[in-house]
């Protein structure tokens, strides 16, 4: 077999193949086979995208769509089960929201699973699993109290976000997320039951030693009914507290902290505060997502009672260093909101878009603590 003929009954088909394979993957089309060949087609062969999933109540769960699908088969189970047979679905006009209902209601705050398959009217489909936590049918009215943003290794202090609970309920399905460490750092608070007039202290930081073990005794979650287990520094004899399992730095200087009500989908509470020498400025560019979020919904507003997110708007982290143990963001009113909502002075209400929620805040209701409120170490 000389070259030329090699070249021909060898090379050139296997090149041929390869550049075939090659177009038909970097083209979006699909193929088709008939009595005339393989023929190409054009169009969309991509299935809808998922926009969103909420818990809309005790036994139902709404997955949102970018654009009209055909069928879903989806199931919902707890972690770490197997999945069961499909739920009853109710499609909205659009056909682009899906919501199932459940046999039994959901336990608050409890992990769970939508998984299954969804499709469209030309045939794709999309497999999902998507994690969520169970319906919170009494979710506890909370509002942020006291933030510190201030640490001392050599203390064993940490950053620490304190809650009041104007109302009581559960906090299944209540989230923390601040701008400065972004949404994979956000904490979701277990399920826990509170009155009217009690705290809950997130600590956000769980620090260990040299040997693995933890640094101190004492962090413990305080959820099984018991507002007197944790001792450890920063402990509070009138808070329920909770510890997040981490050992990084937590809160910038200059921040937005979000309290989210997972359970409707809406901004509980929120403070923005900056660094007085960076006032002036726009927030960082990182932040903007959180920043279009607190300014929809209205619970921080600006020195004329404007809904606002502006840095202009935040308050001023006066004399908060990084050592600054011993002062804290206070809010001023928590007295006075407590009161109202035991009197019926401020009605319960939705916040989102459009609508007034329950509270607001501005930098007129915080003030920099010189001394942190917090209670002494509980027992040792």
């Amino acid at each position: 077999m000389n070259v030329l003929s090699f070249l021909r009954s060898r090379v050139l088909p296997a090149a041929l193949l390869v550049a075939a394979v090659l177009l038909a993957t970097s083209i979006p089309v699909a193929c088709r086979a008939g009595s005339a060949g393989i023929s190409l087609l054009q169009g969309d062969f991509s299935p809808p995208r998922i926009t969103g999933l909420q818990v809309t109540g005790s036994r139902t769960v709404r997955l949102s769509f970018d654009r009209r699908a055909a069928d879903a088969a989806c199931s919902v189970r707890q972690d770490g089960e197997a999945a069961g047979e499909a739920c009853p679905v109710e499609w909205d006009e659009a056909h682009a929201a899906a919501t199932f209902s459940l046999p039994c209601d959901m336990e608050p705050g409890r992990a769970y699973v939508l998984g299954g398959v969804v499709s469209d009217v030309q045939g794709n489909t999309l497999t999902l699993s998507i994690p969520f936590s169970g319906y919170n049918a009494r979710p506890a009215r909370l509002v942020l109290a006291e933030v510190r943003n201030a640490y001392s290794s050599r203390k064993q202090q940490y950053e620490f976000v304190k809650l009041c609970c104007l109302s009581a309920g559960n906090t299944a399905g209540f989230e923390l997320v601040a701008a400065g460490d972004g949404e994979q750092c956000a904490y979701r608070l277990p399920p826990l039951e509170v009155r009217a007039g009690e705290f809950v202290t997130v600590h956000l930081r769980k620090m260990k030693g040299k040997d693995g073990g933890y640094a101190q005794q004492g962090m413990l979650d305080e959820v099984n009914g018991r507002i007197d287990e944790s001792f450890a520094a920063d402990s509070s004899a009138t808070a329920w507290d909770l510890w997040v399992e981490n050992e990084k730095s937590r809160l910038a200087p200059s921040d937005i902290l979000v309290l989210r009500n997972r359970n409707d989908g809406s901004v509980a509470d929120a403070l923005l505060y900056t660094m007085p020498d960076k006032a002036p400025e726009a927030w960082e560019n990182s932040y903007a997502a959180l920043e279009q979020e607190v300014a929809r919904s209205g619970v921080w507003t600006d020195a004329d009672g404007q809904a606002s997110a502006s840095r202009q708007s935040a308050c001023l982290a006066e004399g908060i260093t990084s050592s600054a143990v011993t002062r804290s963001l206070l809010r001023r009113n928590c007295t006075e909101l407590m009161r109202a909502f035991r009197t019926g002075a401020v009605p319960e209400a939705e916040a989102g878009e459009g609508t007034a929620p329950a509270v607001c805040s501005s930098a007129a209701d915080w003030t920099v603590a010189v001394k942190s409120t917090r209670s002494t170490k509980k027992r040792q």
